[in-house]
């Protein structure tokens, strides 16, 4: 009977979390399916995908858009977990066209990340840098997967300044 009351009481206690959730904002069953297929088809996936990606890194490569000590920042931020890509540090990439750096992460299948921090990029320069913004501004829910200012750490999102946590990376 103990048992009861307690599990009464929590459930009480949380009632007014669960009715005031806005199901318009929540994330659709299709984009969490997205997101993490995303992540698991990713071109980087690893860190040992990301080293042989380095190695023999294509000209055309988005991450060549990011200035030296950005992309070392940007790299050195990256942690990865069992689906992928966990948490990155998005400030580097604030000073790179959105575009470029929508194209960046789309190489860790977690380009949808990017709707947490859209308003603190810049206009894109390009039309569909535009385009892309105003797709992922349209689909609100995508922004309750990733944690703005959070990083992966052992296995769970933290608070951390200037980080993304990806949804499902952990």
């Amino acid at each position: 009977m103990k048992s009861y009351s307690v599990l009464l009481a929590i459930l009480l206690a949380t009632f007014p979390l669960l009715t005031t959730a806005n199901p318009a904002t929540a994330p659709s069953d299709a984009q969490i399916d997205r997101q993490l297929l995303d992540q698991r088809t990713a071109t980087i996936n690893n860190q040992a995908a990301l080293d042989a990606y380095l190695a023999k890194e294509p000209l055309q490569s988005p991450l060549r858009k990011l200035t030296h000590q950005d992309r070392r920042a940007f790299l050195g931020s990256l942690v990865f977990g069992g689906n992928g890509l966990g948490s990155y540090d998005y400030t580097p990439l604030l000073n790179a066209d959105f575009l470029d750096a929508y194209r960046i992460l789309r190489l860790f299948g977690s380009e949808l990340s990017l709707t947490v921090v859209l308003d603190k990029f810049k206009p894109s320069n390009s039309r569909t840098g535009r385009s892309v913004a105003t797709m992922l501004k349209r689909d609100a829910g995508l922004s309750a997967l990733n944690s703005a200012d959070s990083e992966c750490w052992q296995g769970t999102c933290r608070a951390r300044l200037g980080h993304i946590c990806v949804a499902g990376g952990c």
